[in-house]
Formats: C-alpha cells, sequence, structure tokens
C-alpha cells in the first residue's frame, strides 16, 4: 500500500514539474542567478534581516537598517525579470496549496 501510495505523489509531482508554469519558474530561476544586481540586492536584504533581528533582541535602533532594506526591495521590485520570477513563483505557490487543499479535503471525507 505505502508503494502505491508513493507511486501516486511521484505521479502527482510529475505533472507538476512538467507544467508550464514549473518550467517557466526554473527558467527565470536560472536567469536570476546569473543577475548580479538582484543577487547583490537579496544578500544585502537578508545581512539586514539577520541585524534587524538581533538589534530588536538587544532593543537597539533598527530602524536605518529597515529603511535600506525598504529601499531595496523597491528598487528590487522595479526590475522586471525579478517581478515576472516573483508572480510565477506565487502562482506556482498557488497550484502547490490547491493540490494540499484537495488532498486535505479527499482526506477528511475519508476520515470524517
Amino acid at each position: 500500500m505505502n508503494k502505491i501510495i508513493l507511486e501516486e505523489i511521484d505521479s502527482i509531482i510529475k505533472i507538476i514539474t512538467s507544467s508550464d508554469i514549473y518550467k517557466e519558474y526554473n527558467y527565470l530561476k536560472d536567469k536570476l542567478k546569473d543577475n548580479d544586481k538582484v543577487n547583490d540586492y537579496i544578500k544585502e536584504i537578508k545581512a539586514n534581516q539577520k541585524l534587524i533581528v538581533k538589534k530588536e533582541c538587544l532593543k537597539e535602533d533598527y530602524k536605518e537598517l529597515e529603511d535600506r532594506n525598504n529601499y531595496l526591495i523597491k528598487e528590487l521590485n522595479m526590475i522586471p525579470l525579478y517581478v515576472e520570477y516573483t508572480n510565477i513563483q506565487d502562482e506556482l505557490n498557488d497550484l502547490c496549496q490547491c493540490i494540499k487543499i484537495e488532498l486535505d479535503n479527499y482526506f477528511n471525507n475519508i476520515f470524517n
């Protein structure tokens, strides 16, 4: 029985990974890897987020870091490739969420 379940899960995964939306997501992800500007912004944002958490715990001022991150996020959202990537990522996440909901509903109907 476990083998059958795993085969069915593999089938769902194959459907997702062969979909146009998944292929587009991977294509954009690969293009973003080559974009130094985007990668630098993302690295700086992540580093700043860590510092913000640290400063917040130490009750230190982190407004300057927060302002810098807001600026960097604004800049990222002006880069068409990044915007396209985040949009397709949202669509893919929505698709996965729909599958999860359907599976939850299916199992709830069986067990309840």
